[in-house]
């Protein structure tokens, strides 16, 4: 078990501070009753003595427990440990400091007061997981949202409606309206103080609508408050999670033909395993009955079942029927294993406890040690000191306790650095990826555009040489010499012509 808060003994032994404070009340309660007793009987007294749990060293004094060291409460801190309310289904499990904050924000299934609005308008006192109240305060705000979406839209559209008719019949009189008008008309700025708004159409709505209407999430805003700068403070109304929860339960819940109201979600394993209606049959006797009532026949009633020897764990393989009796008592007769069970079971449980005892004793051994060698230290560094005359440094409870604090604000702001650098490290890789997205798709628009420019370069060649060869050929079949190129050519194609064909 993890220690709350860790105490330590002169001896060297560390305790929870609950559990050594009591037994030190308890030894030093006793000790004044022994010794009012004895100073009646004769004039003699004696000292209450408190000796360690552990090794019986005399604690005779207050002072030789005190708290344990920072290094001790730090690893006892630092050590995963599960939600206090693990076997109501919460799976949340880390550092052991952090376990008040999650109990006190986060946990789902920690019991806190419901506070949500009953049907006759009453605020609801009983008690509600926490779960179950944020999932009522997520739909009602999910309402709200939605209310106030709808309400914003018929707003805007009636506010369109009127601004054209009303630039319609300006258009129809007076000519057209000027640009700032119109804009003025199909626009409207909204008002800044919509906290009052809010509030008002609340009152109304509560104070005219029945009470069922004020459980359908409504949305209460205040005025804010000079810290807040602007900010508006915003309270839920929710339903009650009981009255819920029982309109779920009679709205899911089904009659099962044994005459219990089953949940939807609990029919296969009502009927699996509680049902008395569902009869089986026992593969041994070939018996019918009740399915909860076959796990209690196989085991103790089932005439054609398999039973084994008392013995079997120390070692006898016999196994027979149950119906056979006779044979039964015969082997448990002749079975030596069966008479050494007494025997046999003691010495495993002093095996045990030696274990125990054991492993206990090699603990107080190492811990002996650790402590023989630390006070072998402080001699040595305390006759150094004496012998260099140094003067050492001492530290009052107050000092320790701001080295405490301040251990505690390093060790808090390391952890925050921590995180916020993981979700930084998080958010860069994000950018780079999509920053690397972008440039492969700039790439390929530029290959896409270097393949386009080429096919067309390819083509202009192409033609060119085409030109040339069919007017060299011209000239040579005419046995006429080869001539410089007219500055006109309305045979052939021109190069705007050309040029035009080209699609970049």
């Amino acid at each position: 078990m993890v220690l709350v808060e860790p105490y330590s003994t002169k001896c060297g032994h560390t305790f929870c501070r609950k559990c050594i404070l009591e037994a030190y009340s308890a030894v030093m309660d006793n000790s004044n009753e022994s010794t009012s007793v004895r100073e009646n009987s004769s004039n003699e007294t004696r000292l209450p003595l408190f000796r360690c749990p552990v090794d019986r060293h005399p604690l005779p004094n207050p002072k030789d427990l005190q708290p344990a060291p920072f290094l001790i409460s730090s690893l006892v801190n630092d050590l995963v440990v599960a939600c206090p309310f693990a076997n109501r289904g919460c799976n949340w499990e880390d550092k052991r400091w952090l376990v008040s904050k999650h109990v006190s924000q986060d946990c789902p299934f920690v019991n806190v007061k419901c506070s949500g609005l009953r049907s006759d308008g009453k605020t609801c006192e009983d008690i509600a997981l926490r779960g179950e109240v944020l999932d009522e305060i997520k739909k009602a705000r999910l309402a709200a949202v939605t209310a106030k979406t709808t309400r914003s839209n018929s707003l805007l559209n009636n506010t369109l409606a009127d601004a054209r008719s009303i630039s319609r019949s300006a258009s129809g009189v007076g000519g057209q309206s000027t640009l700032a008008e119109s804009s003025a008309l199909e626009y409207p700025v909204p008002s800044d103080d919509t906290s009052s708004v809010e509030l008002k159409d609340y009152t109304k709505l509560h104070d005219s609508e029945s009470a069922e209407a004020t459980l359908n999430g409504l949305v209460c805003q205040t005025p804010p408050s000079p810290r807040q700068r602007g900010s508006s403070i915003t309270r839920v109304l929710y339903k009650c999670v009981h009255e819920q929860k029982e309109l779920q339960k009679n709205t899911t819940s089904v009659q099962c033909e044994c005459g219990e109201s089953v949940d939807t979600d609990d029919v296969e394993r009502h009927i699996s395993e509680e049902c008395m209606a569902v009869s089986v049959i026992c593969q041994d006797c070939q018996q019918t009955m009740a399915r909860p009532l076959l796990t209690h026949h196989s085991r103790e009633e089932c005439t054609a079942g398999i039973v084994f020897c008392p013995a079997q764990e120390y070692g006898c393989d016999w196994s027979g029927k149950r119906s056979d009796q006779q044979l039964i008592a015969d082997h448990q007769a002749a079975c030596i294993l069966i008479k050494l069970i007494p025997v046999l079971s003691k010495q495993t449980k002093r095996i045990e406890s030696l274990e125990h005892d054991n492993q206990a004793l090699r603990l107080c051994v190492e811990r002996l040690t650790s402590i023989t060698n630390d006070e072998t230290s402080t001699i040595t560094d305390s006759t150094a000191a004496s012998r260099t005359n140094s003067s050492t440094t001492s530290f009052t409870d107050s000092d320790l306790l701001h080295m405490f604090m301040e251990c505690e604000r390093l060790r808090r702001d390391v952890d925050h650095l921590n995180s916020t650098s993981s979700d930084m490290y998080l958010k860069q890789g994000m950018l780079m990826m999509r920053e690397n997205i972008r440039l492969s798709e700039e790439i390929n628009v530029l290959r896409s555009g270097f393949t386009s420019l080429r096919h067309q370069l390819h083509f202009l060649l192409t033609e060119r040489r085409s030109w040339a060869s069919h007017y060299y050929h011209g000239s040579s079949d005419s046995h006429i010499p080869p001539q410089p190129a007219p500055p006109e050519r309305p045979s052939q194609r021109s190069l705007g012509d050309l040029l035009r064909d080209v699609k970049l």
